[in-house]
């Protein structure tokens, strides 16, 4: 019985342990270079507060900036199931279509030039206005 209820207990504590575990982006196609991108903000702190805060920044018609809010959301959400190790990154992968149509595909693309473009969107599209 000992042996049972220590065994239930380590799979208790497993499961608290990958509750905590961050999740990793699904890759839509040749969509790594974004994926590697969007890594790298999802893990900048001064992202995390302006869109996981209890008043996330709101910018005016900005889609690309509020598909970056809904994937950060997800990403930090806490697992309540097993299975959700992952999240898709479409909807940043759509806005960032629209603004720039060579991103429409699923070919491979460049890692920094993506990551500068989601960094230098001018105006109402940008994802930091404060980096």
């Amino acid at each position: 019985q000992k042996e049972e209820l220590k065994k239930k207990e380590q799979i208790e504590d497993t499961k608290e342990i990958e509750k905590k575990i961050p999740k990793g982006l699904r890759n839509l196609g040749n969509t790594c270079y974004m994926n590697a991108s969007l890594q790298c903000l999802i893990n900048t702190p001064l992202l995390q507060q302006l869109t996981l805060n209890e008043h996330p920044i709101k910018l005016k018609s900005n889609k690309m900036f509020e598909q970056f809010q809904q994937l950060m959301q997800g990403y930090w959400q806490t697992n309540t199931n097993s299975r959700e190790y992952v999240v898709a990154p479409s909807g940043v992968k759509s806005a960032l279509g629209q603004l720039i149509p060579k991103f429409q595909t699923f070919d491979q693309q460049d890692t920094l030039e993506c990551l500068l473009l989601l960094l230098s969107f001018d105006n109402e599209y940008y994802i930091c206005i404060y980096i």
